[in-house]
């Protein structure tokens, strides 16, 4: 049986009222029959589902759009879509169509017969996401970074939960680059509004290897039925790699990339690629250079002020190179060189040199701070460094914190040390080894075995409170670079012999940073010294020579005001040997003075103060 129920042109198309449940048109084509015409209309953007079937001989399919309305196929331009498969196979037709009007052509294909075929037409449609939306937060960004994608909003008719995934695509210059996997999944509905959906999604363009330049993100909403939303587009552009423009050893460029692609070069990171530098045994002229170049820049690469000092030190030289004969790195180091180097600046090894050859360094159990921070953990050892050692009591009693901070915690049994050159922090890396009595089981102070700060202490004991003896270790290893302000003795070695006698006002410059002022004590200097100590300054006091001093003072030695009693006009002063005290040419000297003012003025030479 023939049939003829469609139009034979595009005036005469049958009208066709498309839903999301499958219609099916029967119909005959063939040689009497040449063209069946079928029409319809959208009034939202959606997915089309057409399937022409039930073939005896070939028939063909074409989806078109009438532009200019003048009821004539005026070209190929106007044919949106088609399928032409030979024989009698099903042909389809599966799109997404904008809201508009269209027709459907069916024709004989290539090899019908005379004879046509009746055909099965089914057809159906479903609203397609017609609305996305989003911002890119950051539109200029590394090739390691990702695009923080925010205010995502998407709408489908059907409701928000139709919606599957967001799929991104990257192009430059009109052409494909990367059909991105990290697509987003998850959409929160909206509660007013289930049609309305919004999300964020961080894009992350590690490992796409984008050189620099302009790119455009390209998103889709798709939903269940695979129909798609329009293309949304965002443009944003890549900083030009750097590294790969700066960097001149390739084997070092590829390290750094790799390291810095969180964009950070940790402590760990930066010793990693200092020793990427020994590779052949010698340091060549592009790798030192490459060092410096990251070192001068470090903030691009967010490394820690102390990392990019203690790398300055090594890169580009440091007096105490020198003076400790391991010598400035240069083009045409040895890899031992680089490695001792790394050593004394980032792991300690370079020690000082001991005072006695009855003592030995030994690894100490003890932890950096036990119960606080107190000037009473200040105990002085078997040198002559007063000065230091009240430095260090007055910053613990007036601020604990700067105590705190002036010791990082490597986490190798290591601690990279503060202090303060001209007011700006300067730093030293020194290891848990500390000087020990060669004779283990010696009675040498109390059974101790720690002869220099924390004297009488022993290195085993895991009870044993380590900054102090550290601060001093650092102190006498940074004394090699030559800018110390507290030793009086102008060695500039890395030694403990040669921090010993010094300023204790300069000492605390060094630690702290703060300036400070040293007088002559005389009579009329009794408010000044009150009123600065309630105002919170640092005060330390100078004691006379041996032939000037009462037997309970320790002569030329530093003393810390730690209180002032208004009521007796008293003045409490702490000595560095400890709260013990200790013996001076064996007359016992205490560990606290409670004096008059007239008793420093027969007492002590000068005062220092912070200001």
């Amino acid at each position: 049986m023939i049939f003829d129920h469609a139009g034979n042109t595009l005036g005469s198309a049958r009208r066709v009222n498309l839903t999301t449940t499958t219609q099916t048109f029967t119909d005959f084509i063939g040689s009497r029959d040449v063209n069946d015409f079928y029409s319809f209309s959208l009034n939202s953007r959606s997915s089309l589902n057409l399937t022409l079937g039930g073939l005896t001989t070939n028939a063909d399919i074409q989806l078109i759009q009438d532009k200019n309305s003048n009821r004539i196929i005026d070209g190929i331009s106007e044919i949106i879509g088609s399928s032409n498969l030979l024989g009698i196979a099903s042909d389809s037709i599966r799109t997404t169509l904008d809201t508009g009007n269209y027709f459907i052509r069916i024709f004989p294909g290539s090899g019908s017969t005379v004879n046509g075929t009746n055909y099965n037409l089914s057809l159906s449609i479903n609203t397609a996401p017609n609305s996305l939306a989003f911002t890119i937060d950051n539109p200029t960004i590394t090739n390691t970074g990702s695009l923080n994608i925010s205010r995502g909003q998407v709408f489908d008719a059907n409701g928000a939960r139709d919606i599957s995934v967001i799929d991104f695509q990257l192009f430059q210059n009109g052409l494909l680059v990367n059909s991105i996997s990290n697509d987003v999944t998850r959409i929160t509905i909206n509660t007013n509004d289930s049609r309305w959906g919004s999300f964020t999604h961080n894009l992350s363009l590690s490992g796409l290897n984008l050189a620099g330049g302009n790119y455009t993100l390209r998103a889709t909403a798709l939903d269940t039925f695979r129909s798609t939303s329009q293309v949304v587009e965002r443009v944003f552009t890549i900083a030009a790699d750097w590294l790969s423009q700066n960097l001149k050893d390739r084997q070092m460029l590829t390290l750094v990339k790799n390291l810095a692609q969180d964009g950070n070069l940790s402590r760990n990171d930066i010793v990693t690629i200092f020793r990427d530098a020994k590779d052949n045994g010698v340091v060549d002229v592009n790798e030192l250079s490459d060092l410096r170049l990251i070192i001068t820049n470090a903030p691009r690469f967010t490394i820690q002020d102390h990392v990019r000092i203690l790398s300055n030190k090594v890169a580009n030289g440091d007096m105490a190179n020198i003076n400790s004969g391991i010598g400035n790195l240069f083009a045409g180091s040895s890899a031992d060189q680089l490695e001792k180097l790394l050593g004394k600046w980032f792991f300690g090894s370079d020690r000082p040199q001991l005072t006695s050859t009855q003592f030995t360094y030994r690894e100490a159990r003890g932890a950096l701070f036990q119960n606080g921070i107190s000037y009473q953990d200040v105990d002085q050892g078997a040198i002559g460094n007063c000065y230091f050692l009240a430095g260090l009591a007055n910053t613990a009693l007036r601020t604990p914190n700067v105590i705190q901070s002036m010791f990082i915690d490597n986490g190798d049994n290591t601690f990279t040390v503060r202090f303060y050159n001209n007011k700006v922090a300067d730093f030293v890396t020194v290891d848990k080894f500390l000087a020990t009595l060669n004779n283990l089981n010696s009675n040498y102070v109390s059974g101790g075995n720690i002869p220099y700060a924390k004297i009488g202490g022993r290195h085993d004991n895991p009870n044993t409170e380590l900054w102090v003896a550290l601060a001093e270790k650092a102190y006498a290893q940074i004394n090699e670079s030559g800018w110390t302000r507290g030793p009086a003795s102008g060695q500039r070695r890395n030694s403990y012999q040669a921090i010993v006698s010094g300023y204790a006002g300069r000492a605390i410059t060094d630690i702290t940073g703060s300036s400070t002022q040293y007088d002559n004590l005389d009579s009329l200097d009794m408010n000044a010294i009150v009123t600065a100590f309630n105002q919170g300054q640092m005060i330390c006091f100078a004691s006379r020579s041996s032939t000037q001093v009462a037997t309970n003072v320790v002569s030329s030695h530093a003393y810390v005001l730690v209180s002032y009693s208004s009521s007796t006009q008293r003045f409490r002063l702490y000595n560095p040997w400890g709260v013990n005290g200790g013996y001076e040419n064996g007359i016992f000297k205490n560990g606290f003075l409670d004096l008059s003012f007239n008793d420093l003025l027969r007492n002590f030479l000068g005062w220092d103060k912070t200001i």
